[in-house]
C-alpha cells in the first residue's frame, strides 16, 4: 500500500509539507490495485483504510489498518503486506501527532520486510525511506540523513527501483542536506530528482512542481533571489496546468487545497500577491 503521510521540515516550507506530499504518493495505485479484494482480507482491509484517510475519517482509518495488521499476523504464512499495513497505520499516527508510535511502527515494518525479503531488496529500502523521511519530518536530520543514503543505495543499486520512488528519494536527501548547510550538495540532488519527475517512468508534474519549490527555497536560503522568484513562479505555472481532475485523481499534492497549493499560496501571499483561493476542509491524505 501507500503511506499515509504527515509532511518535512526544511524546503516545500517545512519538512513535515513536504513529506506528507511524498508519502502520499503512493496512495492512488494502491486503491487501484486493491479493488476487488473482500473487505476482511488484509489487502482489502487496507484498501477500506485508505479510503477512510483520504476521505480524512481517520477513526475509521485506524481501526481498519490495525484490524488489517491482526488478519496479516494470523495468517499461516508470512504475509509479505504486513511491513506496509505497518507503515500505513504509522504514518496515520504521524498525521496525528503520535511520533513515537509512528517511530515503532515504522521500525517494526523495516524488521518485518528486511526479514521477508532481504535487507538490500526493494520493500526494505522503501521502509528505511520512510523511517527517514519520518526523522526527517520531526526536524531529526542527523538521523534521517544516513537512512535517506542508504535507501538512495539501495534505490540506484537495483534496476528494479521505482524511478519515481528514487528521484523522491534524491529530494529527501538534497532537502536533508540543505538542513545540514551543504547547499551545493542539496542543489546537486535536487536537479536529479526534478530529471527524474519529468521523464520516462518516473514522470510527476505534481512531484515535479513540488521539487522545484523546494529547488527555490535553496536557491533563496543561498540568497540568489532572482532565480528563487522565477523558479517559484514557473513551480506556480506548472501545478496549476495539471488537468483539474488529475488533481483528485492523483492523490492531494495538485489538490487545490493541497500542501502544494498551500504552500504556493503562502509563498505568494508573503510576496502580497494571491494565487489560488485556500479550501476549508481537511486536506486529503495520502
Amino acid at each position: 500500500m501507500t503511506t499515509p503521510q504527515k509532511p518535512i521540515g526544511s524546503g516545500f516550507g517545512s519538512a513535515s509539507v513536504h513529506t506528507r506530499a511524498v508519502l502520499l504518493m503512493l496512495v492512488p495505485v494502491l486503491m487501484a490495485c486493491g479493488a476487488s479484494q473482500v473487505a476482511a482480507t488484509p489487502e482489502g482491509l487496507e484498501r477500506s483504510g485508505l479510503t477512510a484517510y483520504t476521505e480524512g475519517r481517520y477513526d475509521d482509518a485506524s481501526q481498519a489498518f490495525a484490524e488489517g495488521i491482526r488478519a496479516s499476523e494470523r495468517l499461516d504464512a508470512p504475509d509479505p503486506g504486513l511491513g506496509q499495513l505497518l507503515s500505513d497505520l504509522a504514518w496515520l499516527y504521524h498525521e496525528q501527532d503520535r511520533d513515537l508510535e509512528a517511530d515503532s511502527l515504522l521500525q517494526r515494518a523495516l524488521a518485518v520486510d528486511q526479514k521477508s525479503f532481504g535487507s538490500d531488496a526493494l520493500p526494505a529500502a522503501r521502509r528505511t525511506q520512510e523511517l527517514g523521511m519520518l526523522y526527517q519530518a520531526e526536524g531529526r536530520f542527523k538521523e534521517a540523513g544516513p537512512l535517506l543514503g542508504r535507501a538512495l543505495f539501495l534505490y540506484e543499486a537495483n534496476p528494479k527501483a521505482d524511478a519515481r520512488e528514487l528521484a523522491i528519494t534524491q529530494a529527501q536527501l538534497g532537502l536533508n542536506y540543505q538542513a545540514a548547510g551543504n547547499l551545493d550538495r542539496g542543489e546537486i540532488l535536487l536537479k536529479k530528482a526534478l530529471v527524474g519527475l519529468d521523464s520516462g517512468m518516473g514522470k510527476d508534474p505534481c512531484y515535479w512542481a513540488a521539487t522545484l519549490i523546494d529547488l527555490a527555497e535553496l536557491y533563496r536560503a543561498s540568497n540568489r533571489r532572482s532565480e528563487a522568484n522565477r523558479m517559484f513562479e514557473r513551480a506556480l505555472r506548472e501545478a496549476k496546468a495539471v488537468p483539474i481532475g488529475d488533481r483528485f485523481t492523483r492523490g492531494p499534492v495538485c489538490n487545490p487545497n493541497s500542501v502544494l497549493f498551500r504552500r504556493l499560496e503562502s509563498i505568494r501571499g508573503d510576496r502580497g500577491v494571491r494565487t489560488v483561493p485556500a479550501k476549508s476542509g481537511a486536506e486529503q491524505k495520502k
